[in-house]
């Protein structure tokens, strides 16, 4: 996983912005993504971000971010 820290108007302030995420396929389903999504939130948290996101277009990844319940705030974008 990359994070980068950013800073943007929608955000209100400082934000976390998961670049790239990528789990080999014979791992997705041993909770590898969530500890890492929840990893980046840990990291947001200790440098008081506002958010923590990331974009995507793939449908199967959508459906990975909306398992976890973290919020979707529009078509390619979370937040976690």
């Amino acid at each position: 996983m990359m994070i980068s820290e950013s800073v943007a108007i929608y955000a209100g302030g400082m934000l976390g912005v998961i670049t790239e995420l990528y789990v080999v396929p014979e791992k997705r389903s041993a909770g590898v993504t969530k500890m890492l999504i929840d990893a980046g939130a840990s990291l947001g948290r200790r440098r008081s971000w506002d958010r923590t996101g990331g974009g995507t277009t793939a449908l199967g990844s959508l459906a990975a971010i909306s398992r976890r319940s973290f919020s979707l705030s529009g078509f390619t974008t979370f937040s976690v």
